[in-house]
């Protein structure tokens, strides 16, 4: 189906530039809100004026756009048991809404979920209940921005930095070099005479006479 409303939503969701929020709920008043304003906006050919509204109920998506389109929103789609579960509300969305579905994922959508997702919606019935004409689905992935985390930890010291202080620490005076001592002299010792004939007479001190 080339014309109707479903491209209008269609690009009005591409262009929708969410905020970080902690769940789903966050984003889904976010996008109706974007909705609301986005397709009502004054053109070139005048104002809008579609219904844009929150449903509710068990084969209900999380917004439509008049009855023609069916937004579901699904935030972190992660696990295949997630994705057996959107399949199951898909198909039967698909009844509600005459011009078709709109998926958008938010969060962290693994690329192997992604695939999975994209193979499996080929096998829903997008024909009307008389089987003529054909529905959409599409999928619009939105890259939302994550929560910023700021650390109040101090910085880690550099190794062999230390902490400046008040005091100037004087300049170490240059060590001497080491001076080789001298070696002692040994001591001068008389030595005894071997000859048994020689007779050493001790050495006497005489008066001095003025």
């Amino acid at each position: 189906m080339l014309g109707g409303l479903f491209p209008k939503v269609h690009d009005s969701v591409k262009v929708w530039k969410p905020k970080f929020y902690p769940n789903e709920k966050g984003y889904q008043d976010d996008l109706f809100h974007h909705l609301r304003t986005n397709l009502n906006n004054n053109s070139f050919f005048g104002s809008s004026n579609y219904s844009v509204r929150m449903e509710s109920g068990r084969n209900l998506c999380d917004i439509a756009v008049e009855r023609a389109v069916g937004i579901e929103l699904k935030h972190n789609l992660d696990k295949k048991a997630k994705v057996d579960r959107l399949l199951g509300q898909v198909s039967r969305y698909m009844q509600d809404y005459s011009e078709g579905v709109l998926i958008v994922l938010t969060g962290e959508t693994s690329t192997k979920t992604l695939e999975d997702l994209k193979y499996e919606l080929r096998s829903i019935n997008t024909g009307d209940s008389m089987g003529f004409s054909q529905k959409n689905i599409k999928i619009i992935e939105k890259k939302t921005p994550k929560l910023r985390t700021t650390s109040n930890k101090p910085k880690a010291k550099e190794p062999g930095s230390k902490k400046p202080t008040g005091k100037t620490s004087k300049p170490k005076s240059a060590k001497k070099p080491a001076t080789s001592k001298k070696p002692a002299e040994p001591k001068k010792t008389s030595k005894k005479s071997n000859d048994p004939f020689k007779i050493e007479l001790p050495k006497l001190e005489l008066p001095k006479f003025f």
